[in-house]
């Protein structure tokens, strides 16, 4: 949820005025509200965060509207003696974008968001422990594979939103080399956000950062050039294109949701074309290949285009969109009719039930296709039919930044 909260907040920074154009902003703020409220209400103390809600093995048996629950809703939290460095690294994150798109908005507001993202940070760094290792019924679910990414990713926002030169410091100077995976491309998700740490600290190094010294304006050009790996990875004609893409030109990487990967490297891919665009940079050399900012735009509109409807299972894997799209997805609330009384338990007729679900889950992004470009609509399926927030986020990015062919300011 805080990386939907991070993901969204950058969106409308980039990409606002787009939003504002189709009337969707206030959408989009009110959408980001819900979260950043729960997140700072999450974080009553300075060294405590609450993660989670509900017990994930006793929910998940359970196939019921989440607002008719009766269960149990145990509370799990990281501290000081059990901390968790990437989520409130990734709270951090959040809370830090979110108080520049609230800033013009509601002032207070803003500032008791940068306070928080401030504590968190600080308690994000100074316990170094997965929250894997700290909690480890997580794993079975959303298992972290390092938190290295979530503080410099975390670092990132606080110095956009402070422009406090320790935070710049935090990851040029003294943590490049061990955390910034400089040199070689990652895949952005929820759970790695190296690319996405990259490109943000390539906006810097394209615009001008203002007294930054020589040794971390350098550092900065470093973070680009790993930014520019990734980007001629995403170019499908380019010396170095990456083989993870289906043979209609998708980018899959693997079969659980696969449609992150694709989304998330589409968002990132307009971002770093709009950022060479708006600083006059014309080229950008993979092997020796010379292409335009016009390319990484092409390769976005592919990947959201496959999304939408034109891909050879002539479907729209966004839910309500187009005339084929999935009719069985993995989601409680969808799937259960709105008169329905069920407890635990019974609710599982609904789940089990050959009827398409009865609420239509508008705008959902479901998981995805298969690497041999196949999607089995089944409920049950929920390596391929459950949507999620973080994509959602994502693919909202994604489109507002192809709403117009745009430029984004210098600074935030």
């Amino acid at each position: 949820m805080a990386f939907t909260a991070t993901v969204l907040s950058w969106a409308i920074l980039e990409y606002g005025h787009n939003m504002d154009a189709v009337k969707q902003l206030d959408y989009a703020v009110d959408s980001l509200k819900w979260i950043t409220d729960y997140l700072v209400n999450a974080h009553p103390f300075a060294e405590v965060l609450y993660i989670q809600v509900g017990d994930p093995e006793v929910d998940h048996n359970c196939w019921e509207r989440p607002e008719n629950m009766t269960e149990k809703r145990p509370l799990t939290q990281v501290n000081s003696s059990y901390p968790g460095t990437e989520v409130a690294a990734e709270t951090a994150a959040a809370l830090a974008s979110a108080s520049l798109v609230f800033k013009e908005i509601n002032l207070t507001y803003s500032q008791i968001l940068l306070e928080h993202a401030q504590q968190l940070f600080i308690f994000a760094d100074t316990y170094k422990v997965s929250y894997s290792v700290s909690i480890p019924q997580v794993g079975k679910y959303y298992n972290s594979s390092g938190y290295e990414d979530e503080l410099l990713w975390a670092s990132s926002w606080l110095y956009h939103a402070t422009k406090d030169p320790s935070y710049l410091n935090y990851v040029t100077e003294k943590n490049k080399n061990e955390f910034g995976s400089l040199g070689s491309g990652s895949w952005f998700s929820w759970d790695d956000k190296h690319a996405a740490t990259q490109v943000l600290l390539s906006r810097l190094n394209f615009f001008g950062a203002g007294d930054v010294p020589d040794t971390e304006n350098l550092d900065l050009q470093k973070y680009r050039e790993t930014a520019e790996i990734l980007m001629c990875k995403f170019l499908p004609d380019s010396p170095t294109a990456t083989t993870n893409r289906t043979k209609s030109g998708l980018i899959w990487v693997v079969p659980w949701n696969s449609l992150q990967h694709s989304v998330a490297s589409a968002f990132l891919a307009v971002i770093y074309s709009d950022y060479m665009f708006t600083s006059q940079t014309e080229n950008l050399y993979c092997s020796g290949k010379m292409y335009k900012p016009v390319d990484l735009r092409k390769f976005a509109i592919s990947q959201v285009d496959y999304v939408l409807g034109e891909n050879p299972m002539n479907m729209s894997f966004l839910v309500g969109h187009g005339s084929e799209y999935p009719k069985y997805i993995h989601h409680r609330g969808s799937s259960i009719p709105v008169d329905a009384k069920t407890g635990c338990r019974d609710g599982f007729k609904w789940y089990d039930s050959p009827d398409p679900n009865p609420n239509v889950a508008f705008g959902a992004i479901v998981g995805g296709p298969f690497f041999n470009e196949t999607y089995n609509d089944f409920r049950n399926n929920s390596m391929q039919a459950e949507p999620t927030t973080y994509s959602n986020a994502l693919l909202v990015g994604l489109l507002s930044g192809l709403v117009a062919s745009s430029s984004v300011v210098s600074s935030f």
